[in-house]
């Protein structure tokens, strides 16, 4: 016969264990004490073994031993729920097979558990299950299988706010899968809703969460909304100094591709300095090449040739892979061509050629054969420059490029599609009107409301706008007019940069980091100045106002006014940030 008074079994031991943990570690994560309180709170078995198990994969998961430990507690032939006892192990070493990169078999025990802890009543560890059996497909490459999951966490926790924080990781985890998928529209969506869920809690995962979402969106070439996300990251203070370089990477590519050269500039000389000052060579190559290309379309050839020669050598110091010397022979055949020098020119397409031919990447060639054909007959060989033309229709590339431009308007329809269907569901006053609706109305209303959605949003924007009526923006007009003309008029500015400014032809000005761009009605491109906007704004006359952090407006060109936009006379439209808009309803209020 045993004694049972003199041994102790494992759930006793560990619950003695937790004891003194409670009473030794001060110090310890509040969380963390509230979960071993859980434990022993606990008023019945089952809760108790359920908080086992919480704590056991929330808390040093990575450390196998410790799994394994927790395991063996749940073998207590105390336990009397033997079923959720066992239920409780599968999830445990399913979770420690995880972490051994055991996937397969992690996926088994997963799916398992998953389906006990249902049929148990358990909701909690029913989410627990599926939140690991989620991660698994996804790194099993199973993609699909992994987005059914999480998308199951959400529909289970919906109007729960009891797991905000599962709904916060399976939104997360849903975006990655999306995204692997090439589903940008989706994981996008989703990562818009993680970061909304979230909030100011977890204010480290939503700088992560800003990234992710800036690259997507430049994929889905959604340049201003991938500036808006990345601008919400506090770059500086970000504590891995590899992101803050691609960060700023991002955002100079962002700048490039909406033509604001100046801005891409600042950025990718940003990129180099924080690549340089922390050895981070892996980051420094591509910024070298994008400053020579900024430099040849100022037509500043002697500078973007030494820029990329010097990207060569720092090629050859480092161990780069082909595409990124590829990118640099690119760049210097476009130099050569805009420059007229046709025999450096030459020189760099057969060391393009060579090159890709050695490493066999010709499908990776970009449009070089393209930059080839327009060397030669730069050279006066029309017959060699027709036949590198022909190569470059050979491979396909315009057509592989019509299809990817196709992919990207395609997904950019869905999320507009996505983002009417959420306002759509904001703006439903009540499910009960859609109960006493049949399926074939159903889809009728919410194809109609999606495509006028759509078209108010994209086309005319005025769905919840509150326009102004003409007549007080004319008032206002008026209004400022006279007030000029009682004093002394204000014609020009002077910047720094000695460039005279006529105030009647400026537009707007929009701040652009330290610099600010002078839009003018006499000029498509902007003036660029190094200046602040709270300085300017104490030079320019009362027509002038600030309108958003980074936008100073000219009455005298607004066409009309909404409740979160300024159109001017040419079309153009100004955003109104919150933090503005009372000054713009004093102002029309000072003209009733």
């Amino acid at each position: 016969m045993k004694n049972t008074r003199t041994r102790l079994f494992p759930i006793a031991q560990f619950i003695l264990y937790l004891g003194l943990l409670l009473s030794a570690e001060s110090k310890a994560q509040q969380d963390f004490n509230d979960l071993k309180s859980d434990i022993l709170m606990a008023k019945t078995e089952r809760a108790r073994l359920e908080a086992i198990v919480t704590l056991s994969v929330t808390y040093n998961r990575n450390q196998l031993d410790s799994l394994y430990y927790y395991s063996e507690v749940l073998s207590d032939p105390d336990i009397n729920d033997k079923e959720f006892a066992e239920a409780a192990k599968d999830l445990i070493e399913g979770v420690a097979l995880y972490h051994q990169s055991r996937h397969a078999e992690a996926i088994d025990l997963l799916e398992i558990s998953r389906k006990n802890f249902a049929e148990l009543g358990s909701k909690n560890l029913q989410i627990r299950s599926m939140s690991f059996l989620g991660l698994a497909y996804n790194r099993s490459r199973e993609h699909a299988q992994s987005a059914d999951v999480f998308r199951e966490v959400l529909k289970l926790t919906e109007n729960d706010s009891e797991y905000t924080d599962a709904r916060i990781a399976a939104f997360g985890n849903l975006s990655n899968a999306y995204r692997a998928l090439g589903l940008f529209a989706e994981a996008i969506h989703s990562l818009e809703r993680a970061i909304e869920l979230s909030g100011d809690v977890r204010p480290e995962t939503q700088q992560m969460s800003y990234f992710n979402l800036g690259q997507m969106l430049a994929q889905l070439e959604l340049y201003d909304r991938a500036l808006d996300a990345l601008r919400l990251i506090d770059v500086e203070n970000f504590p891995s100094e590899s992101v803050q370089t691609a960060v700023y990477s991002n955002m100079a590519r962002a700048f490039k591709q909406l033509n604001l050269s100046d801005s891409a500039h600042f950025y990718y000389q940003k990129t180099l300095n924080k690549a340089q000052t922390t050895n981070n060579w892996q980051q420094a190559l591509k910024p070298q090449i994008e400053l020579g290309r900024i430099a040849i379309e100022r037509q500043q050839f002697p500078l973007a040739e030494t820029l990329l020669n010097n990207a060569d050598d720092f090629y050859k110091q480092h161990r780069f892979p082909p595409p990124a010397y590829t990118d640099l022979l690119l760049a210097k055949m476009e130099l050569y061509i805009a420059s007229g020098q046709w025999q450096k020119g030459l020189q760099a397409s057969k060391t393009f050629e060579q090159f890709i031919n050695t490493n066999s990447i010709i499908h990776m060639s970009q449009n070089g054969f393209e930059l080839v054909a327009q060397i030669h007959e730069g050279l006066g060989d029309t017959e060699l420059a027709l036949q590198y033309q022909k190569m470059y229709n050979d491979l396909g590339l315009a057509a592989k490029e019509a299809v990817q431009t196709n992919r990207l308007i395609e997904q950019r329809n869905q999320l507009a599609l996505l983002d009417a269907n959420e306002r759509l569901e904001e703006e439903s006053s009540s499910k009960e009107f859609y109960q006493g609706l049949t399926f074939q109305v159903i889809a009728l209303s919410l194809i109609l409301l999606t495509v006028l959605s759509i078209v108010y949003r994209y086309y005319h924007r005025v769905k919840k706008d509150n326009v102004v009526k003409s007549t007080e923006l004319s008032q206002l007009k008026s209004q400022l007019e006279e007030a000029q003309s009682q004093t002394q008029e204000v014609e020009f500015i002077s910047l720094k940069s000695k460039a005279l400014i006529k105030l009647s032809d400026l537009r707007f000005v929009r701040s652009d980091g330290p610099y600010l761009e002078f839009h003018l009605t006499s000029k498509t491109k902007p003036e660029i100045d190094r200046n602040s906007l709270k300085s300017l704004m104490d030079e320019l006359p009362n027509n002038f106002i600030q309108v958003h952090r980074s936008f100073i407006v000219n009455l005298n060109q607004v066409k009309s006014i909404y409740k979160s936009k300024l159109v001017l006379n040419d079309d153009t439209e100004i955003s109104v940030s919150r933090s503005f808009k009372d000054d713009i309803d004093e102002l029309l209020r000072n003209t009733a």
